[in-house]
């Protein structure tokens, strides 16, 4: 990932209930190696939440330092909102929640 850009992707329940849990783990880990930061509407169950920790740390280096999830409860009537994003040397992010929306305060580190 160029330090210069960050992807936020969305997924919603629908699409995360026709996924295999298998594939969609590696889809996780794939693109929060490649730096993207994932905003799943609802959840991944605890299983699949300590199946992905397991991935991840298999790619943890000097760089990239793992992975961060925070969930907002109650985001919209009932909803949850999950966010997943890389915890790496180049950016630092942080989730704030106010009633009813969210902002990611995303700093790009220019180091190398």
């Amino acid at each position: 990932m160029a330090p210069e850009q960050v992807k936020v992707e969305y997924v919603t329940k629908e699409y995360l209930k026709k996924q295999n849990e298998n594939s969609f783990i590696r889809y996780l880990v794939t693109k929060i190696l490649d730096g993207s930061v994932i905003v799943l509407e609802g959840g991944l169950n605890p299983v699949a939440q300590a199946r992905l920790l397991m991935e991840v740390f298999n790619y943890i280096n000097t760089r990239f330092f793992g992975i961060d999830v925070r969930t907002i409860d109650n985001f919209s009537k009932k909803n949850k909102i999950t966010v997943i994003y890389p915890k790496s040397r180049d950016m630092d992010l942080r989730v704030q929640e106010f009633a009813g929306r969210f902002s990611l305060i995303i700093h790009i580190n220019s180091f190398r």
